[in-house]
């Protein structure tokens, strides 16, 4: 080997491989360091936005709700204000208050049953395929109770359960008048 070689190798690492090491640091370095921060960067926003894109849906749907809740509450104020002065210990009367109830729940497609029910603990409903046992009691109702407590100071609203039939999800809104009744939606 000649004499230049041998000191070159002594020396360490080549010129040509210094340089490449160097190159290719400098190359890769900045890219990486810059793709982790847009990474970074843009997973936050993407949270940011998703979190806004919830909240404004969680909004919406909860109008809607509210919306919905207040239509049907107009149509149970109807309802109640045509049944005002009717007595269900009346018998003679019962199949007249039927009647209303089966138009009521025929013209509203998402209520499911309507039940006026009274202190003495007669009560009438619709749509009548669904029976009761004779030891049903409208008065231990949950929703019975929630109206008679909360007087006249406007409805109940049950939270959400599944039917007794397992057929869907509904709620339960009540309120205390001379009588006491129930629109499951």
């Amino acid at each position: 080997m000649t004499r230049k070689k041998k000191q070159q190798k002594k020396k360490g690492f080549s010129i040509r491989l210094k340089l490449i090491v160097s190159f290719v640091f400098i190359l890769t370095l900045p890219p990486l360091v810059i793709g982790y921060f847009a990474y970074n960067s843009a997973k936050e926003n993407t949270n940011e936005l998703m979190m806004q894109e919830a909240q404004e849906s969680t909004h919406t749907l909860d109008q809607m709700i509210n919306q919905y809740i207040t239509s049907q509450t107009e149509n149970l104020n109807l309802l109640a204000a045509e049944l005002s002065d009717v007595s269900l210990d009346d018998s003679s009367i019962e199949r007249e208050v039927s009647g209303y109830l089966e138009q009521f729940n025929v013209s509203q497609s998402n209520v499911g049953q309507v039940i006026i029910g009274t202190d003495s603990g007669t009560f009438i409903y619709q749509p009548t395929f669904i029976e009761y046992p004779d030891t049903f009691d409208i008065r231990e109702r949950s929703w019975y109770q929630a109206s008679k407590r909360s007087g006249w100071r406007g409805y109940c609203y049950s939270t959400l359960y599944v039917t007794c039939n397992q057929k869907g999800i509904c709620y339960t809104s009540s309120f205390s008048r001379r009588w006491k009744w129930r629109c499951r939606h």
